[in-house]
């Protein structure tokens, strides 16, 4: 099964794609972030009402690569029988520079069309990562929830 994959390119350096998923995830995911993502080893916390979701970064290559494992999860979804089907995945984010920009990719690792929320979180991933991540990189205008009834 092929896992949640989405890229862009975007008109901004590397460097402010690498901020935003270490240092600036409450401007464009959701306002409501315990916790840092800024080191290998550290740990944060997204809530979107009684869904969360902990994050370990796993791997941090400066400009280029962060890896976020999550370790434990909550999924407020009442079709779901299992509400931690995030904990275990990998949310792998390659930067590659590019002419007049970078290129940006995210890969959610576990993330397939064999566990029960992944309609649900595509639909979330593609609303954040395109109408939240992209703006915010490229204008400084992110939609994080709870501006937005998304809920990934």
């Amino acid at each position: 099964m092929q896992d949640y994959q989405a890229s862009a390119k975007v008109s901004c350096a590397p460097e402010r794609c690498f901020r935003a998923l270490t240092r600036d995830i409450a401007l464009w995911w959701t306002t409501r972030t315990d916790g840092a993502a800024e080191d290998a080893g550290a740990e944060f916390t997204v809530h979107f009402g009684r869904t969360f979701k902990t994050m370990r970064v796993a791997e941090l290559i400066a400009n280029r690569t962060v890896v976020w494992r999550c370790i434990d999860s909550h999924l407020d979804l009442d079709t779901l029988e299992n509400k931690s089907e995030w904990t275990g995945t990998d949310i792998r984010w390659e930067i590659e520079a590019s002419e007049n920009g970078a290129r940006l990719s995210v890969t959610h690792v576990g993330l397939n069309r064999s566990i029960g929320c992944y309609s649900a979180c595509e639909k979330g991933w593609d609303f954040f990562f395109m109408t939240s991540l992209i703006p915010h990189l490229e204008k400084g205008i992110g939609r994080p929830h709870p501006q937005t009834s998304q809920s990934t």
